[in-house]
């Protein structure tokens, strides 16, 4: 039985803390937090030791896989620790908003023999490998477009392209995930009035494949209505993703009826529950764990993230410019 170890016990270090806990192959050995209270009430949750010193934990429980779910700006500091104590690392979303950081954190790994994983974990909703089958069984021909909104509600204004930076890495890692590299974006962004900093966006893109794409993102939305939707048309049908977790509709060309699909477990058809989207963290953990086990690499590695993170930079330097940017090695 594998040992865990989770850094970071905010929302998401919690999630984790508890899939790991609740696992059957991986026993939760210990949790991190530099908030002693923090740390503390996760600790006393799972019935693990807490620490306050990431090199303590460690050294005392020789983790062999480690979350990290600290804010992006110390994953870094994180990561690199957990890597040369020779642990396999899954790090939360943002990797970083620097590419020089996770191409650092890839290095190390690679150095190390370890494996580092990304928590893309949109793409790990049944909904979404559903669709990916799909696709690649051909079901909808070749694909034509991509159309992908993403909204929450997030008040925080901490910097320019915080919203880009924080929320988008999922938006281009779904859209890579299901229609393959993009070569080239156009950036547009926006804010309402109060906003400090952008926190809108709308993005074209262009594929690989010769496909085109639209992303609309929002910081100013509300958390009860439906967050995310993706919708994939090819010469011969057309996918319809609802909400990350609800369901999937597929519209084939030559028939009048749609054909949809909705997981057993959806809790709320009308609005997504925690336990629904919880569950496609336990799916990417699970995912992450059979890597290890089996010696396998990982379904969404780092080097997913470095890619997102650079369609983000190439968003962020066409608004700037004004200019379609062409993505370097696309």
């Amino acid at each position: 039985m594998l040992k865990a170890a989770v850094i970071g016990c905010g929302r998401m270090g919690s999630i984790h803390a508890n899939s790991y806990a609740r696992g059957r192959r991986v026993r939760l050995a210990g949790v991190c937090d530099l908030d002693g209270d923090r740390v503390n009430a996760v600790a006393a949750r799972t019935g693990v030791p807490g620490y306050t010193v990431l090199q303590q934990m460690l050294a005392a429980q020789r983790p062999d896989v480690v979350s990290v779910c600290t804010d992006a700006a110390h994953h870094l500091e994180c990561v690199l620790p957990a890597i040369e104590a020779g642990a396999h690392v899954l790090c939360e979303k943002p990797m970083s908003g620097n590419v020089p950081d996770i191409e650092t954190m890839i290095e190390a790994a690679d150095r190390r023999g370890v494996l580092l994983g990304a928590n893309f974990n949109h793409r790990f909703a049944r909904v979404a490998q559903t669709a990916k089958r799909r696709i690649m069984d051909g079901d909808i021909g070749d694909i034509c477009f991509v159309n992908m909104w993403l909204t929450i509600a997030v008040t925080a204004e901490v910097s320019e392209y915080f919203h880009l930076r924080s929320l988008h890495g999922h938006s281009f890692d779904m859209l890579r995930y299901l229609a393959g590299e993009i070569r080239q974006v156009h950036g547009f962004l926006s804010r309402p009035p109060g906003r400090t900093f952008h926190s809108n966006c709308a993005v074209g893109m262009l594929f690989n494949n010769g496909a085109v794409g639209a992303l609309v993102g929002s910081y100013d939305m509300s958390n009860v209505h439906p967050m995310e939707r993706v919708e994939v048309g090819g010469t011969k049908g057309r996918l319809v993703l609802d909400n990350v977790t609800a369901g999937l509709t597929y519209y084939q060309h030559d028939r009048q009826e749609a054909t949809v699909w909705t997981p057993v477990n959806y809790t709320r058809r009308d609005v997504q529950s925690e336990y629904d989207f919880n569950l496609t963290i336990d799916n990417r953990i699970e995912a992450f764990l059979d890597a290890v086990i089996h010696g396998n690499p990982d379904p969404a590695p780092a080097r997913d993230a470095l890619a997102a993170t650079r369609l983000i930079e190439a968003t962020i330097r066409s608004f700037e410019t004004g200019s379609v940017v062409t993505i370097d090695g696309s």
